[in-house]
């Protein structure tokens, strides 16, 4: 019912996030079946698993910035990679600076889906780049931010699964390259934009081979969930526009997170809620040649 009052009738998946991909994709990649369960997606938002892009996102992943137990732990997973995919580029409207924090703070958001009860999944902070997810299902996983910028974050998860799908536990790797900007669409308006680049690594002969096999389906069913997190910030970030105060009494129930980025939530949800336009103008759905320009200025 709270996730009504916030987004009215907006579709709320559970799968829904950004911010906390690095610990979702290490779990879905360890759980094929519920990957090849998910519905597809609209082949204009398609990403893509070739052989050239798979390339040319192992050479935007920024090497000289890392240090050396970093780039062992980027080797590992380049080393045997499983699975890659390059997710289809976004254009959405989001408040930039509410955009970062949440990338950045994967805890908040998975506080505010246990609030909403739309989500069992749990991040939890463990150091000042480090976090731990549990999907309640068997599934953990150890998220570290290897490289934060405005424009490029680099993420590395290593997580297990032991349930029922498998007789004994399955390990596994992920690296996630997060590439964000701005771009201004054909009516000069401006929008942010991302790409993200997941390889995965699975240690499991048989779940190896299975997501091989599978790996066109896997694909497909990744893009809708990376389309369905960006849905979640854009609604989040129109929710603090427009009914800032509902969105106050969320921030001031988070209890899973530290009071220093409670408080830093509050204060960017303040800040939209004050400058929000009394009319904001229609979000415009974005076409294939916005989406080709999008995907253009990460080249």
């Amino acid at each position: 019912m709270l996730a009504k009052t916030l987004f009215g009738n907006q579709r709320l998946d559970r799968r829904t996030m950004l911010a906390g991909l690095a610990g979702s994709v290490s779990m879905l990649a360890l759980q094929p079946s519920r990957l090849l369960a998910a519905p597809m997606v609209d082949p204009i938002v398609e990403g893509s698993s070739s052989a050239r892009d798979r390339a040319a996102a192992i050479r935007a992943i920024p090497m000289n910035a890392l240090d050396a137990a970093a780039r062992q732990k980027v080797q590992a997973v380049l080393a045997s990679i499983t699975i890659f995919r390059r997710l289809p580029v976004q254009m959405f409207q989001c408040d930039p600076e509410l955009y970062l924090f949440m990338v950045e703070h994967p805890d908040v958001t998975t506080n505010i889906w246990e609030l909403l009860g739309v989500s069992k999944v749990a991040i939890r902070r463990t150091g000042n780049v480090t976090f731990n997810a549990n999907d309640g299902a068997g599934t953990k996983s150890d998220i570290e931010f290897l490289h934060v910028a405005p424009d490029t974050h680099l993420l590395y998860a290593v997580g297990s699964y032991d349930g029922t799908l498998f007789t004994r536990p399955v390990r596994g790797g992920a690296l996630l390259l997060l590439k964000s900007g701005t771009i201004k669409d054909k009516t000069g308006r401006s929008y942010l934009t991302c790409r993200l680049d997941v390889f995965c690594r699975i240690d499991h002969l048989g779940v190896e081979l299975t997501a091989k096999t599978f790996q066109g389906m896997v694909g497909k069913s990744a893009d809708h969930n990376f389309v369905e997190s960006i849905s979640f910030l854009d609604q989040l970030s129109q929710a603090a526009a427009a009914k800032s105060r509902r969105v106050l009494e969320i921030a001031d129930q988070l209890n899973k997170v530290s009071d220093e980025d409670k408080q830093q939530f509050a204060q960017i949800v303040n800040r939209i809620g004050d400058a929000a336009s009394p009319d904001p103008l229609p979000i415009q759905r974005l076409d294939s040649q916005d989406a080709k320009s999008a995907d253009g200025m990460f080249r």
